[in-house]
């Protein structure tokens, strides 16, 4: 499902922000050895620089949640009130009311429903 997809996306962004921290760490390790497998298939077996991997996919992973936020076109509407100590300041209230999906319930359907690639392909 797309959802896993654009999760995995963020993750990733939120690692790249934070490179320092995450580099060589187990999961970020095998993100950058996933995506640079995929890459030098697709490219002939391309030599591509770590840094410049991870760039790559960090790109298609903003753009990919930027075709999706646009797909999705939240108009939850935001309203502004004053703080006690900054009066005349407005502040937006980004908590809105939302109806959200049932992630958990999402989830557990897709694990019961998961088709192999060995099957599909």
């Amino acid at each position: 499902l797309e959802v896993f997809h654009q999760l995995h996306c963020l993750n990733l962004i939120r690692k790249s922000t934070f490179m320092k921290y995450y580099d060589g760490k187990d999961d970020f390790a095998k993100d950058k050895k996933i995506v640079r497998a995929y890459i030098d298939k697709a490219f002939n077996n391309a030599k591509v620089s770590p840094d410049l991997l991870l760039t790559s996919t960090a790109d298609h992973c903003l753009e990919m949640l930027r075709m999706n936020i646009r797909c999705q076109v939240d108009i939850g509407v935001i309203t502004f009130h004053e703080l006690a100590d900054k009066p005349g300041e407005p502040w937006p209230d980004f908590s809105t009311l939302h109806v959200c999906r049932e992630f958990d319930a999402m989830r557990s359907w897709a694990i019961k429903n998961f088709v192999a690639n060995d099957d599909i392909f």
